[in-house]
This record gives C-alpha cells, structure tokens and sequence, in this order.
C-alpha cells in the first residue's frame, strides 16, 4: 500500500509540472547542451533563455549561453553576457577571453584595447600581458607586442614558459630564427624536459643538453630566502 501511495504521489507531482508549464530545469540545460552541439543554435539559445530565465545566478550555464551567441553571429548580444561574467567573476579568463573574442569579433578594435590594457593595469597577470600581446600581433604592432609579452614575463618572474613561448612564436612569425631560438631556450631552463619545447630546439639547430635552457634575466627564485 505505502508503494502505490509513493507511485501516486510521484504520478502527481508530474502531472503537476506538466500543467504548470515549467519542465525540469536539468532537461532544459542539457537540450541546450544538446543542440549547441548540433550546430542547432537556434533552438539552443531559446533553451538556454528560458533556463537563465529560471536561474540566472548560474553563470556557467551563462557562459554556454554567451558561446553559444558567438558561434551564431550575434556578437552584441554575446558580449553583454560575457560582460556580465567578468563582472560577476573578473578573475575567471574565460569569460576575459570571451569578451575579447566577442569585442574582436564584433569589430570593436578601440573596445578591445582599452579592454585589455584595463586588465593589465587591473590585475597585471602574465596572462593579461600575453592576451594584449598577441592582440598587437594580430594588429601588426611587432614592436609592442615584444614589449607586452616582456611585461609577461616580468609579471610571473620569469618562472613559467608561456610569455617564452609566445615571443618564440612572435619572432617566427617575422622569420627571426635567432630570436625565437632565444625565446624558447629560456623556456628550456623553465621546463627543460618538456618534448615540445626540445622537438621546437632541435628544430633550431639547437642540441638538447643540460645546458641547452638560458636562465631569463627576469627569473626571480621561488624559494624564499632564510
């Protein structure tokens, strides 16, 4: 008896979330999911509202919705989403990166660099400096993207391999083979057995060896002195 009253109630809680209209918020999120996949952005946007219709606090679920938007084309929109999680979460690149691509997607070139410079003047992380950077690049700014991937560098003291790595890439992108030779021997002493980095190396002309890696003159020793 006590397993047909459960059955019953279980029968009318469905049928009462049927008649109210509203479907399980867990389904609406993965049918969004689901046709964001499919390229059906269509009718994933239109899941997607109604979900953050019902809990707009949830900012991952935002967050698809905000890709979701730049996939389709609508870079406007995508960026007032992506707007509201840097405020909400300033600290998540995500959602900087984000709102970079939608700024640069969306043509808003003088957006994007008071956007960027905002984030290395706010925060001042490696990888502030290395999104500006490679936006100077894109925008043929050789000279000021050298001075931002250096500023990255300065920032994390030298001690991980992504600024070497994109100042490795800047200088093979204007055919100076010395400089990216430099760039990725101070990425060497950083993580002098990381494959890509000795395959790159060798690549070079350089010979992997235990004094293959340059210490950066900007490497600030991690261990605190006594």
């Amino acid at each position: 008896m006590r397993k047909v009253k459960v059955a019953m109630a279980v029968m009318a809680a469905a049928l009462l979330v049927g008649c109210s209209g509203q479907r399980n918020l867990m389904s609406v999120r993965e049918n969004a999911d689901y046709f964001a996949k499919q390229g059906d952005y269509e009718k994933s946007l239109s899941e997607y509202r109604e979900y953050l219709q019902r809990l707009p606090e949830d900012y991952e679920v935002r967050y698809r919705f905000a890709n979701t938007l730049l996939a389709s084309g609508a870079t406007g929109e995508a960026r007032e989403q992506y707007a509201q999680l840097v405020d909400i979460v300033p600290n998540d690149d995500r959602f900087i990166d984000g709102y970079a691509r939608a700024l640069e997607q969306g043509g808003e070139s003088q957006d994007l660099a008071r956007f960027l410079n905002r984030m290395t003047t706010q925060r001042g992380d490696a990888r502030d400096w290395i999104r500006l950077g490679k936006s100077m690049q894109k925008n043929g700014d050789v000279d000021g993207a050298k001075a931002a991937f250096a500023s990255a560098a300065r920032a994390d003291g030298g001690r991980t391999i992504a600024p070497w790595i994109a100042q490795a890439d800047l200088f093979a992108s204007v055919g100076d083979a010395r400089g990216e030779r430099g760039a990725v021997e101070r990425a060497l002493y950083i993580e002098p057995t990381n494959p890509d980095l000795l395959s790159r190396y060798r690549g070079l002309g350089g010979i992997p060896g235990p004094t293959a890696g340059v210490r950066p003159e900007e490497w600030v020793d991690p261990t605190p002195k006594k």
